[in-house]
């Protein structure tokens, strides 16, 4: 097979569909054989029994109208050259097979733009007398965007290739596949569309190009070919009797062209003059109101950058204000700490401290008399003891004596019994009572000293639970000093850099140069009783300042004019250095 290329000029797309590609599966000796066209043409060129016949034979018209009748297919051997000995040329007992062709719209480079393929399947047994059909009118390639050949190197079968399609892309008839072929690519209708087979039948005759006659080339197109409609033969033998109307016609009206060139050459120019004078015009006044304009853009420049500066100072106000909040705040909450709550608790623990502090020197001081007292009697009971002992020892002397004296006297004999008489039992039994009274009182003073050593003791032990609890909230104290003396540190600092930025003596200032004296006050003053809280120290100073944008123009022409007074006196520094 030779491919003949054929040159194209046009340097626009196809607006009609051209063959570009067509293809055999299954049938004669064609396995799977592809024709590539060449704009549109196709050169089939071999010795005999190559197959150009056959490939003619299952390709046109059959691709176009889908019958299958013998003497359609092959126009030398009449009947004896059937679809199905096409299909079962090998021998086998049933086969499929498929014939394609492609169409394309292709670009001014050759490159296909829109491709359409349409083609028919077909399926055979022995015992069938002819093949049934299947047909399908898809866009796509083959080989490209499908492929009609399974996995194992199979034509596919008619499910498979509904399924691989879709269902609309499939037609069960030939007049249904002809019908979708003619208004997917030619758009003929149908009686039309039966001609151009029928004329292709024709073309496809026997020896056509030899001894060449126009007379029978004349017949086989009118047999190919249906006849004029006499209504356009009559149209067209009027037209040419118009000719020479139409001739005068268009002699007028060449005249009038030439005219009407002359005329239009000097209204152009007349016209190329006046406009240039009303361009000049309007030139002037363009140039005047872009002055105007770059005017407003400036003040409107001015406006909107006065009034970003004055959204920026509100926000940075707010800021501000949230973050005097804030610290006020904090303030409250370190206020509220549990060490400060506790300063109170912690006076009345000394106080109890120092209570008991007093009752344990009174105990050791009622400890001290009666250890003396104590000491006292001891002592008292000793000499009482040791005159016990010398008044016995008298006693024993003067019973001795008296016995004697008795005895001497007379008044005692040796075997009578000593009886002093009662009232020196009497004396002597209330001397040791009141011994022993003394004794009790003694160990009676004994008991109390060691109840108020335990006592000193137990009132000892609080002292030092309340010594321990005094030096933690003494500890938590002074943490919360110190956080306290950090937040009023922050608080200044940040309160420095907003009065640096955002204080001055004009109206728009936030801040005058006084209030930062009041504010660092405020902030000082935080803790202690009575004191307006920071907050309502800032508003107080703020509230009365004068807005700015109640009038926005005003602030702008004062902001201009601090400008323009701040760079007056840089120039004036620079020019004195």
């Amino acid at each position: 097979m030779t491919l003949i290329p054929h040159s194209r000029t046009a340097d626009q797309s196809e607006v009609r569909f051209k063959p570009t590609r067509a293809g055999v599966i299954g049938l004669w000796d064609y396995t799977d054989e592809e024709f590539v066209f060449a704009d549109g043409r196709l050169v089939l060129r071999g010795h005999n029994g190559s197959g150009k016949t056959k490939a003619l034979e299952v390709l046109f018209p059959l691709v176009l109208d889908g019958v299958l009748d013998a003497r359609r297919l092959d126009p030398f051997s009449g009947e004896e050259r059937t679809m199905k000995s096409n299909l079962l040329y090998k021998g086998q007992e049933s086969a499929y097979g498929y014939v394609w062709m492609e169409f394309a719209r292709t670009g001014p480079d050759g490159e296909a733009l829109e491709a359409v393929t349409v083609g028919l399947g077909m399926r055979v047994t022995k015992p069938m007398s002819t093949p049934a059909r299947f047909f399908f009118v898809t866009d796509g390639r083959v080989g490209i965007d499908f492929g009609l050949l399974d996995a194992a190197s199979r034509p596919l079968r008619e499910n498979a290739l509904k399924t691989l399609l879709g269902e609309g892309a499939t037609y069960a008839t030939a007049e249904a596949y002809r019908e979708a072929v003619d208004e997917r690519l030619f758009g003929l209708g149908r009686e039309r569309y039966n001609q151009l087979v029928n004329l292709l039948l024709q073309l496809r005759r026997p020896l056509l190009a030899k001894d060449l006659d126009p007379v029978k080339v004349s017949d086989t197109l009118t047999a190919g070919l249906r006849p004029v409609d006499d209504a356009l033969v009559l149209q067209a033998a009027r037209d040419f009797e118009n000719l020479a109307e139409i001739q005068a016609l268009l002699n007028a009206l060449t005249g009038a062209d030439a005219a009407v060139r002359d005329f239009l050459r000097e209204y152009t120019s007349y016209l190329r003059a006046h406009a240039r004078d009303r361009v000049d015009h309007v030139t002037g006044r363009i140039q005047d109101t872009a002055a105007q304009c770059e005017t407003l853009l400036e003040a409107a420049g001015g406006h909107r950058t006065a009034e970003r500066q004055l959204t920026t100072s509100q926000q940075e106000r707010d800021t501000a204000e949230r973050r005097c909040n804030e610290i006020g705040a904090r303030l409250a909450e370190y206020q509220n700490h549990d060490a400060i709550k506790k300063q109170d608790g912690l006076k009345e623990l000394r106080e109890r401290v120092r209570t008991e502090r007093m009752g344990i020197a009174d105990s050791e001081r009622h400890l001290n008399r009666a250890q003396e007292n104590l000491a006292a009697l001891k002592q008292e009971a000793e000499r009482a003891l040791q005159r016990h002992d010398d008044l016995r020892r008298t006693a024993s002397r003067h019973t001795h004596t008296l016995m004697d004296t008795a005895r001497r006297c007379g008044i005692l004999h040796d075997d009578d019994a000593l009886d002093l008489g009662a009232a020196l039992d009497s004396q002597v039994a209330g001397r040791v009572a009141a011994r022993r009274s003394e004794l009790e009182d003694v160990r009676a003073h004994l008991t109390d000293a060691d109840a108020a050593a335990k006592d000193q003791e137990r009132e000892q032990e609080h002292c030092d639970a309340a010594s321990g609890e005094l030096t933690q909230a003494e500890r938590q104290s002074a943490a919360a000093a110190a956080k306290l003396d950090l937040a009023r540190t922050t608080a200044g600092q940040e309160l420095d850099a907003f009065a640096s930025r955002w204080s001055g003596s004009d109206d728009t200032a936030v801040l005058l140069s006084a209030d930062g004296d009041v504010l660092r006050a405020a902030i000082g003053a935080v803790g202690e009783a009575e004191v307006a809280p920071l907050p309502e120290v800032f508003h107080s100073l703020t509230d009365q300042r004068p807005d700015p944008r109640r009038d926005p123009e005003a602030a702008a022409r004062r902001h201009r004019g601090h400008s323009a007074s701040q760079a007056g006196r840089a120039r004036h520094r620079r020019g004195g250095g």
